[in-house]
């Protein structure tokens, strides 16, 4: 039972179930929070905060993840749409809900959906599974996809941004433009009709390519 606006040391540990009230707490860096907790709107989160399996953020309620490398367990509900910070790592499938802002090298897990709302993913972001984005999303530089990534037919991507990095046997549903310094060596392509690829693309061995590409 904490009472009032408590403050805490780096890497200090939390036991399930807990629950702040309505005062806003100051936590430390490496905070661990061992299962689903209550805080109050307006909390703010150190860096390197880590979050277990299904913890909830309701909708209604502000939170800062702003702070560098959080860590958030499967299944977390976002509630309404967040701003996170570099270096998050989300760990299995989370709901993000709305028009989320990532940092530079986020990463996602496996099977990450976003719905039907476009994402602002910063440098570097990590999808580590095959991902489900809104139609019209852009990529940043850096990118990278998991092996055997799907780009559905139907649905606009922006690939302009430079380096990004392709898993084996990623499916392009379409024709798509390239930005400059796309690596797609990890292996084979799905390349559908006329793509565009900027200067200093690598491919893997043996790609096929059909005709009319620039």
């Amino acid at each position: 039972t904490f009472v009032g606006a408590n403050t805490f040391g780096d890497n200090v540990k939390f036991g399930a179930g807990q629950t702040f009230g309505t005062d806003v707490q100051i936590f430390g860096a490496g905070a661990n929070f061992t299962g689903d907790t209550t805080f109050a709107t307006g909390q703010s989160f150190g860096a390197s905060t880590h979050f277990a399996n299904d913890q909830q953020f309701p909708n209604g309620k502000t939170y800062d993840f702003t702070g560098s490398s959080m860590g958030f367990g499967d299944g977390t509900d976002f509630g309404e749409a967040r701003s996170f910070g570099a270096g998050a790592n989300f760990t299995g499938a989370q709901t993000f809900v709305g028009a989320n802002t990532f940092g530079d090298n986020v990463k996602f897990g496996a099977g990450q959906t976003f719905g039907t709302d476009v994402q602002i993913f910063g440098a570097g972001a990590n999808f580590t599974g095959d991902t489900t984005f809104a139609a019209l999303q852009v990529f940043p530089p850096l990118a990278e996809f998991a092996t055997g990534q799907t780009f559905p037919l139907g649905k606009t991507y922006d690939f302009t941004g430079s380096s990004m990095e392709f898993g084996d046997d990623t499916d392009f549903g379409e024709a798509r433009s390239f930005g400059t310094g796309m690596n797609f060596v990890a292996g084979n392509q799905t390349f559908i009709g006329a793509n565009i690829f900027g200067n200093s693309a690598q491919f893997a061995p043996s790609q096929v390519f059909g005709s009319a590409m620039t």
